[in-house]
């Protein structure tokens, strides 16, 4: 993404629930958000697949059964293992294919506001959704079908926001904030550091893998309807 080279790249992954079984509950949610905005970026992006879809999809439908169940109840062991090789597969997913804004406007607002990763990408999520509805909602609607967030008969604009919607329920399940202000940055400080932001999010090699490429105005704007959690209609 931002910063690439092979050996970042691990040549062996060793998965096992045991060891994540201390992780207090905001970190789980955090984790659990990341995992699944790779996914959704993941199966949206201009360079999807049919290799990265199949990872993608069966990713998103283990994160919305499994991830509050974990969230709610960390002694539960089969939700941890099916939760952990759910986040594998995302990271997969992504990996085959790519990432897109949530990432682009995730990685700006962690490096600005020193947000951990998870909520960040969080919080941008049902936003990046609804930025893509306009030109591709065809992409969200399939995985909206697929994962079982929409029914078969929905058209794709009805099934996206069913997506959009299930996401925003994971989120205030676990108590993520759904804006820079409900997470606490005041005004003032956004204001000061609004040039920042787009500045960094126009950076991020990201930007031109997402299926509707943002304008700068459109991210200038993005920034202001996520600041106060407003929903996205441009």
């Amino acid at each position: 993404m931002e910063l690439n080279h092979p050996v970042l790249i691990p040549y062996v992954s060793i998965l096992d629930p045991v060891l994540t079984k201390s992780l207090p509950p905001k970190v789980i949610a955090s984790s659990g958000m990341d995992a699944l905005a790779q996914a959704i970026d993941g199966y949206t992006v201009q360079w999807r697949n049919d290799f990265s879809n199949g990872l993608a999809i069966h990713s998103t439908r283990m994160i919305f059964e499994y991830l509050p169940r974990v969230y709610e109840n960390p002694e539960n062991s089969e939700a941890r293992e099916k939760l952990h090789n759910a986040a594998t597969l995302s990271g997969l997913a992504w990996s085959n294919s790519f990432l897109g804004i949530t990432h682009s406007f995730g990685h700006a607002m962690g490096a600005v506001f020193k947000i951990p990763h998870g909520i960040t990408v969080g919080i941008v999520l049902p936003y990046s959704i609804e930025y893509a509805m306009k030109t591709h909602s065809n992409l969200y609607g399939e995985l909206a079908r697929a994962v079982g967030a929409a029914d078969s008969s929905d058209d794709d604009k009805t099934a996206t926001i069913k997506l959009r919607d299930k996401v925003v329920k994971i989120m205030k399940e676990m108590e993520v904030p759904r804006s820079l202000k409900e997470y606490g940055i005041s005004k003032e400080k956004f204001d000061k550091n609004f040039d920042d932001l787009v500045r960094l999010t126009s950076e991020s090699a990201v930007n031109i893998f997402n299926c509707r490429e943002p304008t700068t105005e459109d991210m200038k704007r993005f920034w202001h309807y996520m600041y106060e959690g407003k929903a996205i209609d441009f």
